[in-house]
């Protein structure tokens, strides 16, 4: 997970542990003719249908809002991996380090505590 890919978190009453849909290696191929190219428009589009489906069941859109807030609480954060020797341009070699965060923890924590509070 980043912070540009989007996750639908499931939790049923009689199951604590829930289900993630995330688009990567998700079929979208039951949206029939609403399915997209791109995986986003998916991922809205199988909100909109569990919304559908599911009308009784309580649905927690906060997240984004109340991301500045929880970072107080669990603050995401970064890695630094290396990428090894890498060419530049003027053929010299140089050590390259890209540094990469995740909210993966952070939302898994928010989902779960929102489960444990309904």
């Amino acid at each position: 997970l980043d912070d540009e890919t989007p996750v639908i978190d499931i939790y049923s009453a009689d199951n604590g542990h829930g289900w993630r849909i995330v688009p990567t290696g998700f079929d979208f191929s039951g949206l029939g003719a609403s399915k997209s190219l791109l995986a986003r428009t998916n991922m809205i589009t199988v909100k909109k249908h569990l919304r559908t489906l599911a009308s009784a069941a309580v649905l927690d859109d906060l997240y984004d809002t109340l991301r500045a807030d929880l970072d107080i609480i669990w603050t995401i954060m970064p890695s630094r991996d290396s990428m090894g020797l890498q060419g530049t341009r003027l053929g010299k070699k140089s050590m390259l380090n890209v540094v990469r965060s995740s909210n993966a923890i952070q939302f898994t924590k928010y989902s779960r505590m929102r489960q444990r509070l309904l």
